[in-house]
């Protein structure tokens, strides 16, 4: 019976896959598979982030439950060669979280983590960490992601609180992460790409940059040896249903 209003109540969700591609190899290197809902028309998806996020907290057992299934329909598959899923800080307060990844980890080797840059939002049995303390907890939880064979990385790091000082405390455990061209032109933050990019060689991460909005843009990138991009335009149909 539970398990029937789970299905239910997750019935309009899916998965949804976004390629990320090595231009220089001119081939997909993973897919990052983002939660979407069904619009009103069957053929569209809605990705309303606020508003999803805070129904999947307030139905998390359910939701980290149907999350699980479809990814292992999807890895069961075997038709993308690496596949990518976003975690948020807050989520490794749920116990579940870690018990999926405990569960998934037979194919730690298709599935790389995204840390997202989202606010941390602390239970109320959390509020008396110190920033220090919560650093601690969340440090504690990619390495055992670590530990488990994941590869994790940092999501649109320099926005919400994936700094260049989380990311520098976080080096140990991850193996590169994501810059977000959404809300800028490239000409505007170029010295910003380059900077982060000199950091990442430094420290032998790799960068990947998303929504990368023209075929100029990409060639830019490109030339500053930003090969790994996620765009609409690189691909006729970018967020196909695979779930």
């Amino acid at each position: 019976m539970k398990r029937e209003r789970t299905g239910k109540m997750f019935k309009n969700y899916r998965l949804l896959a976004q390629p990320v591609y090595d231009i220089r190899q001119k081939k997909i290197v993973m897919y990052e598979l983002v939660v979407g809902k069904v619009g009103e028309k069957a053929s569209s998806f809605i990705e309303e982030k606020n508003q999803m996020n805070t129904f999947f907290e307030e139905n998390y057992s359910g939701f980290i439950n149907w999350l699980q299934k479809e990814l292992m329909k999807i890895l069961a598959k075997k038709t993308y060669p690496k596949i990518s899923i976003n975690i948020r800080s807050s989520q490794f307060f749920h116990l579940e979280t870690m018990k999926m990844f405990e569960r998934l980890r037979t194919h730690n080797d298709k599935i790389i983590v995204e840390i997202t840059e989202d606010l941390v939002r602390l239970p109320e049995n959390k509020n008396h960490l110190t920033p220090m303390e919560l650093d601690a907890f969340l440090y504690g939880k990619i390495r055992s992601l670590q530990a488990f064979g994941y590869e994790v990385i940092l999501d649109d790091v320099g926005c919400g609180i994936n700094s260049l000082e989380r990311v520098t405390y976080y080096l140990p455990l991850i193996s590169g992460f994501k810059i977000s061209l959404e809300k800028f032109e490239l000409n505007r933050i170029e010295p910003f790409i380059a900077a982060w990019k000199k950091f990442a060689d430094e420290n032998g991460k790799q960068v990947v940059l998303e929504h990368v909005k023209n075929e100029t843009d990409s060639s830019v990138l490109l030339g500053m040896n930003l090969a790994l991009q996620q765009g609409n335009w690189l691909d006729k149909v970018v967020k196909k249903r695979v779930s």
